[in-house]
């Protein structure tokens, strides 16, 4: 929603190379952490902050997720779900939790967003423990069972 809304606006500068991640509208979380220590700002009181509110939030639905996951998933390593939470940090380095999407947006609209939303899904991913599937290999690996249990 932020992105849609800001986007619209004439001082609007989109990111044009994902290897330059501080630079226009959107920046990558590492190229804040930059800017806050290279100005002398309190990085680690703000980052500290943030994990605070993402601990809090997940821990208050966390009676109502297990309830769901116990009712409608038969195998629990199975879901996962992903949440995309807007943090204002005003000029007291105060955090204002603005929302939370539940269905975050993964479209891409730079070639830094492109860069970053990569690595998300791909690290989402490999948390959630998926593995690459390869169809000819497991189609070999089954020849090799199959034979086995004639033998």
């Amino acid at each position: 929603t932020n992105y849609s809304v800001n986007k619209k606006s004439q001082n609007f500068d989109k990111n044009t190379d994902a290897d330059v991640d501080d630079t226009g509208s959107k920046w990558s979380l590492s190229a804040l952490r930059r800017y806050f220590l290279a100005n002398n700002m309190p990085w680690e009181k703000v980052w500290d902050g943030i994990q605070d509110i993402l601990i809090k939030t997940v821990i208050s639905i966390e009676a109502i997720v297990n309830s769901k996951i116990a009712m409608f998933v038969k195998y629990r390593n199975s879901c996962y779900e992903l949440y995309g939470f807007d943090v204002l940090i005003d000029s007291n380095y105060t955090l204002h939790l603005l929302e939370i999407n539940i269905v975050p947006s993964l479209h891409t609209t730079s070639p830094l967003d492109k860069k970053i939303k990569n690595m998300l899904v791909s690290n989402l991913l490999n948390l959630v423990g998926l593995q690459p599937f390869d169809r000819k290999k497991y189609a070999e690996e089954e020849e090799v069972r199959k034979k086995k249990r004639l033998l």
